[in-house]
């Protein structure tokens, strides 16, 4: 693992940026910058078929909209380039022949397959703590294919070379790739690397508590340029959702925050169950799973341990009175 900070964003271009998306490249623009560190943006475009030019130009648009500025990447480049992974299969190549030589690759009618070691993983998360991960049964902890049939990647290994070869050290991304992790874990320990720390961050939900698909409304960054929104104003509350300062105000300044020795944007979890809810002020499990958004005895929002509260309507108050949100 690198000893410098470095960190990235990994959309892929099959669609507009999505909100969620957003946020997590904010945490990541504000753990580097708060660190000294470097963000590298990389675009993940093994999917030839649904990759359009479109969508890696509105995610660029989408960045630079929020002010979230890139270190390495598109447009920019750097030392540990192609950043798009359709550029990289050479490298990817060479990876797969250091695990072909280890015997930790099979053929599957075609596919190449990734011979899980079937262990225990254990994965100290920055957010949600300790979590052992049981990879012994092969029924429902299958071995991972790396290739198809046709020669294409799966997103588990190249995900693993790119975070090597880019020497990334923190790995800030949705909750929805924690059961990914175990299976990246595997992958590194057979190439002898130490893998990064990982972070993985509560999802954005819709008012009903389900999850934000790009299909919903709101979903779509481009949804707030277009409707007139203040890029300070969606920054701002992206900053703020899933967490609450302790002086409860509602407006923060980014680069105070970025550079503050306070600023973390996330609360370490204490337990790893998925069912129960964790108080966003006093760190208190709530056995109560009606809802998204409960109220606690003290008075502050309880937030899904796996999830965390939707956009909400005063954004767009925010929004229509620029002067306050000088961010």
């Amino acid at each position: 693992m690198s000893s410098e900070i470095r960190v990235r964003f990994a959309p892929s271009p099959t669609g507009y940026l999505h909100i969620g998306g957003a946020r997590t490249a904010l945490f990541n623009w504000l753990f580097v910058r708060h660190h000294g560190g470097k963000l590298v943006l990389r675009i993940e475009d093994t999917d030839i078929k649904r990759n359009t030019e479109e969508a890696a130009a509105a995610i660029y648009e989408g960045l630079e909209w929020l002010g979230l500025n890139w270190d390495e990447g598109p447009h920019i480049g750097g030392n540990f380039g192609p950043y798009f992974q359709s550029q990289r299969t050479q490298i990817y190549e060479r990876y797969l022949k250091k695990l072909q030589d280890g015997g930790h690759i099979f053929e599957d009618q075609g596919a190449l397959r990734f011979r899980s070691p079937r262990e225990h993983v254990v994965v100290n998360d920055l957010v949600c703590g300790k979590i052992d991960f049981d990879l012994t049964n092969p029924g429902t902890h299958p071995d991972m294919t790396i290739r198809r049939p046709d020669g294409s990647w799966i997103f588990h290994f190249v995900n693993v070379i790119d975070d090597i070869e880019m020497k990334i050290s923190h790995v800030i991304r949705g909750e929805d790739h924690l059961s990914n992790t175990p299976k990246h874990v595997e992958i590194f320990r057979a190439l002898g690397v130490e893998p990064p720390n990982y972070a993985h961050i509560p999802l954005i939900l819709n008012r009903d508590g389900s999850k934000m698909s790009k299909r919903d409304e709101g979903a779509a960054v481009a949804t707030y340029i277009e409707q007139g929104y203040a890029p300070e104003a969606v920054r701002n509350y992206l900053c703020l959702l899933g967490w609450s300062p302790k002086d409860n105000r509602e407006k923060i300044d980014i680069e105070s925050a970025s550079s503050s020795s306070r600023g973390r944007f996330w609360k370490k979890r204490r337990s790893t169950s998925p069912k129960k809810n964790i108080c966003a002020k006093c760190s208190r499990s709530c056995k109560r799973r009606s809802s998204c958004l409960k109220m606690c005895p003290n008075g502050r929002l309880i937030s899904s341990r796996r999830n965390t509260n939707s956009i909400p309507s005063r954004l767009k108050k925010y929004s229509e009175n620029r002067t306050r949100l000088r961010v």
